[in-house]
């Protein structure tokens, strides 16, 4: 007998804050469609003995989210070529005819359909990209991919910088003083930095006060991709800077999963 409902959810830590739930929920209301979402916490320890036979319990499909965005690529092999340029996804979806997990990028499309034609309006922009984790890897693929390459990058979180920046870079890495190791922690660097950013681009899921120093930095227009900014909203609404939220690239993202779970028949 075909089991009444199905499920999906979005994976990661913390989660509470997530609009999928509701985006998804209402959606398949509205199409009468027998799929129920929901949002589980979990971290990159236990995501891949989660996984293993979660599909017995009627799960299609899973959002993931930080920090568990690289971490999924070890649930399967199958992948779409954007995941492994950027090698992090954020969709998941069970192949019931091969009994296997695929894996997609659609941040890469959602930042692209959200924000591009912010930068097709600049010619040779020089861009700061603020965090060095999945979604700025994404962003930073999507700007190589956009011949955009006068971008310069920063950490947030007291660790190194990946070598997946080094490895393409022939501009600048801003990396540690001697004091604060493979850093900048904006408030503490002994230096400002001087240079002029046309767009500088949050991409830090590690966002608070004391991390963004609006002092440190000159620039024209801001995108947040962290959906929990809203006083960096405020920070640019007092000085006439233009803020692009990163709920527009959500959005995006949401109709571009709903097409891929239709042409792979999850619903």
């Amino acid at each position: 007998m075909k089991q009444k409902y199905y499920y999906g959810a979005v994976l990661g830590y913390p989660i509470l804050y997530s609009l999928s739930p509701n985006l998804y929920n209402d959606y398949f209301k509205k199409n009468d469609i027998n799929f129920f979402y929901n949002a589980i916490e979990i971290n990159k320890n236990s995501i891949v003995e989660f996984i293993k036979d979660v599909e017995k319990y009627g799960y299609r499909f899973f959002n993931i989210t930080q920090p568990l965005k690289e971490e999924i690529l070890n649930i399967s092999s199958i992948s779409d070529d954007v995941v492994k340029k950027t090698e992090n996804g954020n969709l998941i979806i069970y192949l019931e005819n091969i009994n296997q997990w695929r894996v997609f990028n659609t941040d890469y499309f959602g930042f692209s359909e959200s924000y591009g034609e912010i930068f097709s309006t600049i010619v040779l922009p020089k861009v700061a990209l603020v965090g060095t984790g999945s979604v700025a890897k994404t962003v930073f693929s999507y700007l190589k991919d956009n011949f955009i390459n006068n971008i310069d990058v920063f950490s947030v979180t007291g660790r190194p910088i990946p070598d997946f920046f080094r490895d393409k870079t022939t501009f600048k890495i801003y990396e540690s003083s001697e004091e604060i190791k493979n850093s900048i922690s904006f408030n503490e660097k002994k230096e400002k930095n001087s240079d002029f950013y046309d767009i500088l681009i949050f991409a830090s899921s590690h966002l608070h006060e004391t991390f963004f120093n609006f002092d440190d930095f000159k620039f024209a227009k801001m995108i947040s991709l962290n959906y929990q900014s809203e006083f960096l909203d405020v920070e640019c609404k007092k000085r006439n800077i233009p803020f692009f939220s990163g709920k527009n690239m959500l959005i995006k993202q949401f109709e571009k999963n709903i097409e891929i779970l239709k042409e792979f028949n999850i619903f």
